[in-house]
């Protein structure tokens, strides 16, 4: 019995350590504001919490990267520009759409 517990503990440890959460780049850009900053550092923590993920901070996503997160704004991070194009809504101070602001 004590022996199947002694095998059963090194089997998870063993599996515990072969396992590997996601890699995730969050692209802040080159000069993220501090709220960007702030929203980066707690999508990091929460990522690493909820899927054991091995998340890397930085303003350029890795050329390697399988799982990228951009965050600020097209005019600040140039990832996020050349992911969007020119589909990046206006919005008006409030943060609503400008076509949706006569509502």
């Amino acid at each position: 019995m004590f022996c199947r517990m002694i095998v059963g503990c090194a089997w998870l440890c063993a599996a515990s350590w072969v396992y590997a959460g996601p890699k995730v780049d969050v692209v802040t850009g080159d000069n993220p504001t501090p709220l960007v900053r702030f929203a980066a550092s707690e999508l990091s923590t929460q990522l690493g919490k909820l899927f054991e993920a091995e998340v890397r901070v930085s303003a350029t996503p890795a050329a390697d990267a399988a799982h990228v997160v951009l965050l600020g704004r097209p005019e600040t991070n140039p990832a996020l520009a050349q992911a969007v194009g020119d589909r990046w809504p206006k919005l008006s101070d409030q943060g609503r759409s400008e076509e949706h602001t006569s509502e």
